[in-house]
């Protein structure tokens, strides 16, 4: 038989992509939960950019070592880094 030389590969499943992707996930609700707080309580939204940072940079490693997709980890991974940053700069009162 003939093996499709397209298919996309994703890793073994192993404890430490369940952990991974299960960062991934609750980090999600957690954005969820913090942005509706944002739109009713009016929470600091600093907090919100460190938790939606921190997100991207889990998105950006579950798509380069689990699901094997290069291409936009990088753009992951610095939107993330420039999230956090912004979010640590509002905090110290800098923005």
């Amino acid at each position: 038989m003939k093996e499709n030389k397209n298919k996309k590969q994703i890793s073994k499943v192993n404890e430490y992509t369940i952990f991974s992707l299960n960062m991934q996930f609750f980090l999600t609700i957690a954005d969820v939960v913090l942005f509706i707080l944002y739109l009713l309580n009016k929470i600091k939204v600093s907090i919100l950019e460190i938790v939606i940072g921190i997100t991207l940079l889990v998105i950006g490693y579950n798509n380069y070592w689990v699901y094997r997709r290069k291409n936009y980890t990088l753009v992951y991974v610095i939107a993330g880094i420039i999230v956090i940053i912004i979010g640590i700069l509002k905090i110290c009162g800098v923005l």
